[in-house]
């Protein structure tokens, strides 16, 4: 018996190539099929899909290497594919070869202590509010001292009033009492003012110090109500088209985030073990996969020596069950046997 198969790369366990035309496969995976093909008595002649896509099913019908196997360009994929019910719907499957988990990969947050830190601590607005404020209060109080006493230069008043100024706020007190009930008030208000102002700055850079806070996705609800991280998945996989077609809330809100930046968030497999690990180190995308791709791409940066401040949410999505995709008209006899391996 000969079989026509449909394969794509899924590293580390299967790696193609071509020789002289022909493709090849070498890796785990290559090295069970073969086994399986000895035990079961046939060949085969392997058929790369195009893009290394899955297949998910699409208005048109199948894409990717389901595709090929509904169009019966193959007899069977290799896959190995998730086990959902659209693909059991259309094709004959065989048992699981294998489970996993449906993992979320999230940034580590790294707190790094520099002088800019400290003017973070407040809003730009606030800085230029507070400026805006002595400047204000210095030419207010220069106008009322050249009114008083039109001798003095207004120059100087002004500079006087912002050296006082610049004193209150930095808590080193006031070195006379200001001449006239108005100034005297003028001056009071903005003490206080300045008071509370550094007390909250003091106490928030002591928060900042001593409470790192750092953003915590630990589930897809987690990941769903972060606006400032946006779910990475792959392009046509079987996770992709379940949160496409998934009749959850959560579902549809997953799905939505993705769509909003899809040339970030919707990669192929080798890109997201490139870009994708990129895109998650930055701190703002998290990638959704299978835990042996993840672990896979992690194994890959540690061999470039690429940093690897990533962790794993807490609470996995869902199980995956990994299956080999026939046609429908394939015997039920070979499928039985192939089980039975």
């Amino acid at each position: 018996m000969h079989f026509r198969v449909a394969v794509a790369e899924y590293l580390p366990f299967l790696k193609l190539e071509m020789q002289n035309g022909n493709v090849i496969m070498t890796g785990p995976l290559a090295e069970a099929f073969e086994l399986l093909a000895q035990r079961v008595n046939f060949t085969y002649t392997l058929h790369r899909g195009a893009n290394d896509i899955w297949g998910i099913k699409g208005s048109n019908g199948w894409t990717g290497m389901l595709g090929m196997v509904s169009r019966n360009e193959v007899d069977f994929a290799l896959g190995p594919f998730t086990l959902t019910y659209s693909r059991f719907s259309d094709f004959k499957l065989s048992a699981p070869m294998y489970v996993d988990d449906v993992e979320i990969l999230v940034p580590v947050f790294e707190w790094k202590l520099s002088l800019f830190n400290m003017l973070a601590i407040f809003d730009y607005q606030v800085w230029i509010v507070l400026f805006l404020s002595i400047i204000l209060l210095c030419l207010m109080l220069g106008i009322i001292e050249k009114c008083d006493n039109p001798d003095v230069p207004f120059q100087m008043g002004f500079l006087k009033n912002l050296w006082n100024f610049t004193r209150t706020l930095l808590q080193k007190g006031k070195l006379q009492r200001p001449q006239g009930y108005t100034r005297t008030l003028l001056t009071v208000s903005w003490m206080m003012s300045a008071f509370v102002m550094s007390l909250t700055f003091s106490g928030l850079v002591l928060t900042n110090l001593l409470l790192r806070k750092a953003p915590k996705i630990d589930s897809i609800q987690d990941l769903v109500t972060d606006s400032d991280v946006q779910p990475v998945v792959e392009f046509q996989s079987s996770i992709y088209g379940a949160f496409r077609d998934g009749g959850s809330e959560i579902s549809h809100k997953v799905f939505k985030k993705i769509n909003r930046n899809p040339t970030q968030c919707i990669l192929s497999f080798k890109n997201m073990s490139t870009t994708g690990m990129d895109l998650v180190y930055s701190r703002s995308f998290a990638l959704i996969t299978d835990g042996m791709g993840l672990k896979h791409f992690l194994y890959q940066r540690v061999q470039n020596h690429l940093p690897c401040n990533f962790r794993f949410a807490k609470q996995p999505l869902w199980l995956l069950k990994k299956v080999i995709a026939f046609q429908q008209t394939f015997p039920d006899e070979l499928i039985h046997r192939i089980n039975h391996v």
